[in-house]
This record gives structure tokens, sequence and C-alpha cells, in this order.
């Protein structure tokens, strides 16, 4: 017999493991999540972050930097600094 309601592996981490990975202060990463700014989920009461959401939540908050090939647009900028 064949189970296919088998519930896939994810780690979840708690809020000092979570903030240590993005870097930021327990604080900081409470307040972000009050603010419905970080992905998270409570177990229990508990904060619990799944490491895949995280990831996906970094690199959406990725800001590319601007291409400045264009000789017009290079020299607008400098003539500003």
């Amino acid at each position: 017999m064949q189970n296919n309601n088998i519930i896939p592996k994810c780690e979840f981490w708690n809020i000092k493991q979570a903030s240590s990975w993005l870097g930021l202060s327990v604080d900081h990463v409470y307040k972000m999540t009050r603010a419905g700014k970080l992905p998270h989920i409570k177990i229990g009461g508990r904060l619990c972050f799944e490491e895949s959401r995280l990831r996906t939540y970094i690199n959406e908050c990725r800001v590319e930097p601007t291409n400045f090939t264009n000789n017009s647009i290079r020299k607008e900028w400098q003539n500003k600094f």
C-alpha cells in the first residue's frame, strides 16, 4: 500500500535561529513579524520560520544595481554629485 499523504520535510527555525541567519537582532525580527513583513507561522504561541520561505523573502527584497551603460544617464547622475 502506497501512502500519498506523506508530509514533505521542511525545516523550521526559532526566532534566534532566524535572526542569526538574517543578520538581524531578535527584537527587529519580532518587529518585522508584528508588522506582517516577515513570513512566519505560530505554533503553540511560538514563532516559527520556514527556511525556504525566508530564502524566498530575501530574494524578493533584492535590489539590483542600476545599469549605467547609457552615457546620458551616467553624466546626469554624476552632475548631481
